[in-house]
C-alpha cells in the first residue's frame, strides 16, 4: 500500500471523528447533506446564547462519539500499519455503519442556532465525502489508484473541509468575545529576501 494512500485513508478516518473539537479547533481543519429535522423558521440568528449552548451541544456528542470509535480506530490503524486490506475493508464496513448512525444522531440533536445547524450540516456532509473517499481507495487496487477516479473526491473534500473551516470561523467570531478581526486566521508572511 502506498504512502500517499495510507495518508489519504488516515486522514479521512480522522475527519470523521473530527466533531468533538470545539469550534476554536474545529476551524483549523475539519460536513451538505440536509439535516432538516428543524424548521428553519424556529431557528434563531446571531443569538450568542443559543449558538454557545449549541456548539456545546455538538462538542458532548462528539466526544461521546468519539469516544465509542476509539476501540475501532485503533483496529483500523493496526489493520494499515499491517498493510491488511481485508481487515481494512470488513473494519470499513464496521466504521461505516457508526458513522452513518452517527449522523443521525447528530441530525436529531436539538439546536436552537441557524449557524450550529448549519455547522451540523457540513459535518455530516463532510462525512459522507470521508466515507466516499476511504471507500474508493479500499475499493481500488491501493497500489494503482486511478488519480482520474480520486482527484474530483480529493478536490470535493477539500472544499467541504474549507466550507467547514469557514462556518467555523464564523461562529467562533460569533460567541467570542473579542473583535472578529483579531480571531482571523494568520496569513503568512512573504520571507524576506
Amino acid at each position: 500500500m502506498k504512502k500517499l494512500t495510507l495518508v489519504a485513508l488516515i486522514t479521512t478516518m480522522a475527519t470523521l471523528t473530527a466533531c468533538s473539537k470545539p469550534v476554536t479547533e474545529v476551524k483549523d481543519g475539519e460536513s451538505k447533506a440536509p439535516a432538516t429535522t428543524q424548521q428553519t423558521a424556529q431557528l434563531s440568528t446571531n443569538n450568542k446564547a443559543d449558538i454557545t449552548a449549541d456548539v456545546n451541544a455538538i462538542q458532548t456528542f462528539g466526544l461521546a462519539q468519539e469516544q465509542a470509535a476509539s476501540s475501532l480506530q485503533q483496529r483500523m490503524d493496526q489493520a494499515m500499519q499491517k498493510q491488511d486490506k481485508e481487515e481494512l475493508k470488513k473494519l470499513f464496513t464496521e466504521f461505516k455503519s457508526f458513522v452513518e448512525k452517527s449522523n443521525a444522531h447528530l441530525k436529531k440533536l436539538n439546536l436552537k442556532s441557524t449557524e450550529a445547524n448549519q455547522l451540523r450540516e457540513k459535518m455530516i456532509e463532510n462525512s459522507h465525502v470521508g466515507l466516499e473517499m476511504s471507500e474508493t481507495i479500499l475499493t481500488s487496487n491501493m497500489e494503482k489508484i486511478d488519480p482520474a477516479q480520486f482527484q474530483p473526491l480529493q478536490e470535493k473534500a477539500m472544499k467541504a473541509q474549507q466550507e467547514l473551516m469557514e462556518i467555523s470561523q464564523d461562529i467562533h467570531n460569533k460567541i467570542s468575545d473579542q473583535p472578529a478581526t483579531s480571531q482571523q486566521l494568520p496569513v503568512p508572511q512573504q520571507p524576506a529576501q
